[in-house]
Parts: C-alpha cells; sequence; structure tokens
C-alpha cells in the first residue's frame, strides 16, 4: 500500500523473488515523495520514470487513486493478499496553531510541492514566507525562487540546527534564499478580507542545550514583523493514522506505526510496514533500506526458507594495494549555474561527465597507502 520509495522497492524485490505484487496509491501517479515532494531540479520526472517502468515490465500491477482506509479497506486487502505491506509515508502536515493560520494565503509546504509536481501554479502573492527549516521548507524556497518570487525562511533556531540537508542549505544560500533565524512565528497578520498581509514574529535567544543535543530557543519578548503576501507552514509531516487505529495498527505518538524490527511485522501478522510511516519523515535511502528487509522478511515467511540472497551474485574483490598508485585530485560534478536555474526546474546537480567518471574509478582509494 504505497507506491513511494519503500512500497516500489518492496515491489522490485518481492516480484523477482517470483511473487504477484499489487501496489496500491491514492495519487495518480507512482513515485510517492519522490514525484510529489522532490522538486525537478533534484529529480527529473524521466529518471524517476525509467525506474517505475522497469518495476512494471517485472510484472508488478499498479492501481492508482485508491486511497488506504476510504477507497479499500485493510481487511479486504488481507483477505484477498497472503501478506500486506504499509508504505504510506507521512504526509500530514503539523499544525503551528497560530492565530491567522486559516487566513487566505496561507498554505502546506506539501500542498505547494504536490502542486508544482504536477505543473500547477499555487495562488501565491510575490512576497512568500516560509516557516520552517526542514527539506520541505528548502524545497519549496527553492522552487518558488525558480517562479520568480521573494522567499523568506523563518526559523526559531540557529543556523546550524537547521535539520535540512547541508547541500540544500548551501545551495539556497547560494539562490539568495532570504533567512531570518532566531524567529519563532508569533501571528499571520491578515487585512480586513482575511488574506495575509504579514507575519509577526518573536526574536529568540540561545538557552542551554536540550534533549535534541541544540541550543534551546528562549523568547526575548520582542517583536518585528515581515511584510508578505503568502505564508507557507513547513514545520514537519506527521503519519496520519485515523485508519490505521481504526484497523488496529499500534501507531506512536504522531501516527509512526510500530513495527518488529527483525520481522518488519505490525500488531497484525499479515500486515507489514516501513519507511516513513514507520520512521517519520526520513530519507528515500532510508525508506528503500527498510524496504528491502521487508521484501526478504515476507518472502521467507510465505515460502518458510529464506532465499532472498539468491538475487544476486556473490562479489570478491582484492584487497591490494595498486603497483602504480597515482595521486589524483577528487573529481567535482557540473552544477547548474546559479543564472541558469531561474525560471526552470532543471536539474542542478548533473552528475559526471563520462571521463570525470573514468577518472574517478581509477583513483587510489586506499586511505591507509601514504603517497
Amino acid at each position: 500500500m504505497g507506491a513511494g520509495p519503500a512500497g516500489l522497492t518492496a515491489a522490485f524485490y518481492l516480484v523477482r523473488l517470483g511473487h504477484a505484487v499489487t501496489v496500491y496509491d491514492a495519487f495518480p501517479e507512482a513515485g510517492g515523495v519522490l514525484r510529489y515532494g522532490i522538486p525537478q531540479y533534484r529529480l527529473p520526472h524521466a529518471v524517476l520514470e525509467k525506474e517505475i517502468q522497469l518495476i512494471k515490465k517485472l510484472g508488478v500491477k499498479f492501481v492508482f487513486n485508491t486511497q488506504f482506509g476510504k477507497d479499500i479497506a485493510l481487511d479486504t486487502l488481507e483477505k484477498q493478499y497472503d501478506a500486506v505491506y504499509l508504505a504510506i509515508g507521512a504526509w500530514k502536515e503539523t499544525s503551528l496553531n497560530i492565530s491567522g493560520d486559516d487566513a487566505k494565503g496561507v498554505f502546506a509546504g506539501t500542498d505547494v510541492l504536490k502542486m508544482l509536481a504536477v505543473d500547477k501554479q499555487p495562488a501565491l502573492g510575490q512576497k512568500v514566507v516560509i516557516i520552517g527549516a526542514g527539506n520541505v521548507a528548502i524545497d519549496a524556497a527553492r522552487s518558488l525562487w525558480r517562479l520568480g518570487k521573494e522567499v523568506t525562511i523563518v526559523y526559531r533556531r540557529e543556523k546550524c540546527d537547521m535539520p535540512a540537508n547541508q547541500a540544500e542549505i548551501k545551495e539556497s544560500e547560494a539562490e539568495q534564499i532570504n533567512f531570518h533565524f532566531m524567529s519563532a512565528p508569533s501571528v499571520v497578520l491578515t487585512d480586513e478580507k482575511n488574506r495575509v498581509r504579514g507575519l509577526k514574529i518573536e526574536l529568540m535567544t540561545c538557552g542551554g542545550l536540550d534533549t535534541s543535543g541544540r541550543r534551546k530557543p528562549i523568547p526575548t519578548g520582542k517583536f518585528d514583523e515581515i511584510p508578505c503576501d503568502s505564508v507557507i507552514f513547513a514545520i514537519g509531516e506527521q503519519v496520519d493514522d485515523d485508519q490505521l487505529k481504526e484497523n488496529g495498527i499500534n501507531t506512536l505518538p504522531g501516527g509512526r506505526i510500530v513495527i518488529n524490527h527483525f520481522t518488519q511485522q505490525t500488531s497484525r501478522n499479515k500486515i507489514y510496514a516501513g519507511g516513513d510511516a514507520v520512521t517519520g519523515p526520513s530519507t528515500a535511502a532510508e525508506a528503500m533500506g527498510m524496504a528491502r528487509k521487508a521484501a526478504e522478511a515476507i518472502d521467507a515467511e510465505l515460502m518458510q526458507e529464506k532465499r532472498f540472497h539468491l538475487l544476486f551474485r556473490k562479489f570478491a574483490y582484492r584487497n591490494v594495494v595498486p603497483a602504480n598508485p597515482k595521486k589524483t585530485a577528487k573529481n567535482v560534478s557540473y552544477k547548474l549555474a546559479v543564472r541558469d536555474r531561474i525560471g526552470n526546474f532543471h536539474e542542478v546537480d548533473c552528475g559526471y561527465t563520462g571521463e570525470q567518471a573514468r577518472n574517478e574509478v581509477g583513483r587510489c582509494l586506499r586511505c591507509d597507502v601514504r603517497l
């Protein structure tokens, strides 16, 4: 259930093991967060579609526009299939609960990225403030900058505490995204027609370390206002667990599904789970890693034998020092110049050229060898 990175990965391995696999998804196309959450300048749809077509050719069936718990019940899935893998992701936007959060011009970060993914223009003003400093906030900011918007990110902690990928933060600075650090949102300011006209922020100062290992932001009682036409909330995502609870699936605060980390099973033995639905918002690589473990566990349970290793060839290499090692610098992949990113979603990290790739594989990576 779910055609994001976890669901696609599980399907890829299970169909190769000989199982009949059907993937249901609420969206009209496969990909999940890879398609509807990550902008094309980071992951072009053409690259994603190539991978999806491979999975389809292997025999995996897809059923779209089918929402878990609403369009199809978990009991129905359990009766119809020998095993069910829940990879429904974490799409529920965390609410900030401040005055004015229901004004015209207030959006959720995930909703903005979904609209942009299907080439729809969100009804945003020219000046946009984004609250939050995770990957959704940075992705939304960089996407809107490409559309010519004036974007400001508001974050209540220091720059060093931003949870977004460091590479994305660096690129957002290169694209001259504005930042207001140590600033906590207080009120979404509106006009007489309840339209956004600004954001009132409270300036913060640093206190002692909190349980996350970061310095705790302390209110100063001093306020400022940032004029804007639109406000985007991107302070985190949760798992929508309403249907999970109704179906007897144990969850943690925030909706995350409780699983046995050895078998990937939930509180219902035929139901397995993984990806962001278990970990909360994480990376695609981590979701795919969990799905691989789940596929192995599902196959072992259904077939009553361990066969997963048969999918892979044994690989061995000689850990010897090259006869004539050469000292060469690391190859740096090409990046699209900032001036060429405006007005489009062309891929920024273009990877190695053929020559660079050949040079890179020829480098000596034995760090214990002195040249």
